[in-house]
């Protein structure tokens, strides 16, 4: 059984009550050639993504997470996804 290990960098945030993990490293390169073809890649194909990092023993429905991607402008320094 191949078993495959992965390691994601996280930054949990706090503001006026509302949590957010933001996922800066780990997750390899996502298709797409703008930020939103990569959400939308993700919503159709990568949903356990959100799953993990949304529900418990590692996360919490009511909270957001947001993607840090390569951007789809080459004037912007980065992209993110809300999932």
């Amino acid at each position: 059984m191949l078993r495959r290990e992965c390691s994601l960098e996280l930054i949990d945030t706090q503001s006026g009550g509302d949590v957010s993990r933001i996922v800066v490293a780990g997750i390899g390169p996502i298709p797409g050639a703008t930020v939103r073809e990569k959400a939308r890649y993700l919503q159709d194909e990568g949903d356990g993504l959100r799953r993990l990092l949304l529900s418990e023993p590692y996360g919490d429905p009511a909270m957001s997470v947001d993607l840090i991607v390569e951007p789809g402008h080459a004037e912007a320094q980065a992209g993110y996804i809300i999932m």
